[in-house]
């Protein structure tokens, strides 16, 4: 069967309708034949020689970043004492962001 012909314009405007996406019959005949040359494409790509290849994903990775090593933090105090404004308790004074 030719991958054109394997998505109807009813098969799109239901998806459509799934998605809650207005789709009209002209822009259903233009959605199946783009998904329909897509189709193709991916039944191309099954013809390409992969003998030889080992499969690689994303879980080979290594992770190149530092260990995490909890640290103690700084006292509120320390953490205020540059600030010019200070609001009552110690807390940071911030324009609004609203």
């Amino acid at each position: 069967m030719n991958p054109k012909d394997k998505i109807t314009i009813e098969e799109v405007k239901k998806i459509a309708q799934l998605a809650h996406i207005n789709v009209d019959d002209m822009e259903a005949e233009k959605y199946a034949k783009q998904i329909g040359d897509i189709l193709a494409y991916v039944e191309k790509l099954k013809e390409v020689d992969t003998e030889g290849y080992e499969f690689k994903s994303q879980t080979d990775l290594i992770n190149v970043f530092r260990e995490d090593i909890p640290e103690p933090s700084l006292e509120q105090k320390e953490v205020v004492k540059n600030r010019q404004k200070k609001s009552k308790g110690g807390s940071l004074v911030i324009k609004s962001v609203l």
